[in-house]
């Protein structure tokens, strides 16, 4: 599911079918933020 979520939030293309999922959507997309934060505060 989190890969399904990952790549939907990566390509807006999918965005319709995001929405019938959108809290899990949401999650993925504050998710993904919070790792790219992550990721530049260790570089």
């Amino acid at each position: 599911m989190r890969k399904k979520c990952v790549e939907c939030c990566k390509m807006e293309k999918l965005q319709v079918l995001c929405e019938s999922i959108l809290l899990q959507h949401f999650i993925c997309i504050r998710n993904l933020f919070q790792f790219l934060i992550d990721g530049k505060q260790k570089l």
